[in-house]
């Protein structure tokens, strides 16, 4: 539980620095024509707020319960409305949780910030 909450800590400081220099409204920007995101690896809520700063209703996942709350704190001290984001914690990788998802909400576009892809 300590390296969930480490993790969470180390992600906050690199999301705010991508919030705060523009980055995570830049991309935002570049969906058009939606209305819901799907939203793979929220983080601590600063790509979230971003979405929601620029009017977008997210489904926002995050397997780490650290990040979630973090995320959820991020908005109560925000001025966007956190009734246009859904919470949820789990892992996307797990297929039946993915599947119970795809089969509950409704979205427009999945997006999953900064994926690194390693190859060897």
């Amino acid at each position: 539980m300590k390296e969930i909450g480490k993790y969470a800590e180390q992600w906050n400081v690199s999301s705010k620095y991508f919030y705060d220099n523009g980055y995570y409204t830049w991309m935002a920007k570049k969906l058009v024509d939606y209305d819901t995101v799907f939203e793979v690896g929220c983080g601590t809520g600063y790509s979230t707020l971003a979405l929601l700063e620029q009017g977008y209703k997210v489904i926002a996942i995050d397997k780490n319960q650290s990040c979630i709350r973090k995320a959820k704190e991020l908005l109560d001290r925000s001025n966007v409305k956190d009734n246009q984001v859904i919470f949820i914690e789990g892992d996307i990788t797990d297929e039946r949780f993915r599947k119970a998802l795809l089969s509950s909400y409704k979205f427009d576009v999945i997006i999953c910030w900064n994926v690194w892809l390693i190859l060897e």
